[in-house]
């Protein structure tokens, strides 16, 4: 007897037996943060311009790739997604304190 999967992975989505893409927001939210780091790590001039371009290039594209597809309804999923970019621009608003809005 075959066992039906749990994930399937198609076209790089994953969609479990019940068609929620959870999974797949929980990859795509841990590989953002883990971009956040690196651009962290890797610049080391705290521009604030040069550090939201790179957010724009490295990070965003990754959160919104394919989301026609897998576009949550779920308030958990859609906060996760959210809560990457607030992290990010959180840690630039405490860096710059001339700065009391948060951009991006």
């Amino acid at each position: 007897m075959l066992l039906a999967p749990t994930l399937v992975n198609d076209l790089d989505i994953l969609i479990d037996n019940g068609l929620t893409f959870s999974a797949h927001i929980d990859k795509i939210t841990s590989k953002a943060y883990q971009r956040n780091y690196l651009i962290r790590r890797c610049f080391r001039f705290r521009d604030t311009n040069i550090l939201l371009n790179a957010l724009k290039t490295y990070v965003r594209p990754l959160v919104e790739g394919n989301t026609s597809v897998w576009l949550s309804h779920l308030i958990k999923d859609i906060r996760k997604v959210e809560f990457v970019q607030r992290r990010f621009t959180k840690k630039l608003s405490g860096e710059n304190s001339k700065t009391q809005t948060r951009k991006a």
